[in-house]
């Protein structure tokens, strides 16, 4: 019977600790994977935004070469805050979107300001050269209007929903992303139950169930420590192989997130685990005293 009890207890303490586990990933999605806050304030701290205006101020160099218009009429068109709310909006209708809070809009530049920038660069170029602006000309500016803008739509949507939306492997992925999130009361509760129970078999020793929930804190916190520390020293976060310098940060910066969050958070389990033990150790070590 003794032998009973005591793998009774190793199996609630080994599904204790994928409990103390799953909890530790659920608080991960809410507060970094799914946090649009995380990826705003990583992006805000680091020189992103500063890289990502050089590569589109470098797109529409490119771009005025091919049609003769002057750089400065898209520079001009585009200010650093349409680019800033233009990220800032892909984020949160990503993040929004795979917790199942609203459908998935496509956000793209507004291209009020472009289109009269266009507008006042070809009067004045009509005029100087005394040009009609007929139908084909507008259809022209309307195109070049739309690759323009679609050079900075290119750059600024930092996760790219509208190409992986429609796959049903996505979709999956989705799905489970969106059940870790929203589990995370019925977890607690869970693992409130699981320790309830330990407790209860341990009612003659009481201090004995620090013991099982200590170690299973311990447990749980490693396999998020270990890996963590593992990443650093093999640094993870540099080794992205994107040809973007403002991609390649915003990997690092995200990568970097991930890693310090999971240290964190095993450290204080694993904090915990040790504290359990050493008051078992010393409850333990006081029963034998007094037994002598």
């Amino acid at each position: 019977m003794k032998k009973l009890v005591e793998v009774f207890k190793f199996l609630i303490s080994m599904i204790l600790m994928f409990c103390f586990m799953a909890i530790l990933v659920s608080m991960f999605t809410r507060n970094v994977l799914l946090s649009s806050e995380f990826y705003i304030n990583n992006l805000e701290k680091s020189d992103y935004f500063q890289l990502l205006r050089s590569e589109i101020d470098y797109g529409f160099k490119n771009y005025s070469m091919v049609t003769s218009i002057p750089e400065s009429v898209f520079v001009q068109s585009v200010s650093d805050k349409d680019i800033k709310d233009l990220t800032i909006n892909n984020i949160e209708n990503t993040m929004e979107y795979i917790k199942a809070s609203r459908e998935y809009v496509d956000v793209k530049l507004e291209t009020k300001a472009l289109d009269e920038n266009l507008q006042i660069f070809i009067n004045n170029y009509a005029k100087e050269n005394n040009m009609i602006i007929n139908e084909e000309l507008k259809k022209q500016m309307e195109v070049v209007s739309k690759e323009s803008s679609n050079i900075v739509n290119k750059h600024s949507i930092i996760f790219d929903l509208a190409s992986v939306i429609k796959y049903r492997e996505f979709q999956k992925f989705r799905e489970g992303i969106f059940i870790i999130y929203d589990k995370f009361l019925p977890l607690i509760i869970t693992t409130l139950i699981l320790t309830i129970i330990l407790i209860l078999v341990n009612i003659k020793t009481l201090y004995s169930s620090l013991l099982w929930v200590g170690g299973c804190f311990i447990a749980s916190s490693l396999m998020v420590i270990v890996p963590s520390i593992m990443g650093l020293l093999y640094k993870i976060p540099y080794r992205f192989g994107v040809g973007n310098d403002y991609l390649k940060v915003a990997l690092k910066e995200f990568a970097l997130g991930y890693i310090n969050f999971f240290l964190m958070v095993g450290t204080i389990f694993f904090i915990t685990g040790i504290l359990m033990l050493l008051i078992y150790s010393k409850a333990h070590r006081k029963k034998y005293i007094n037994s002598v």
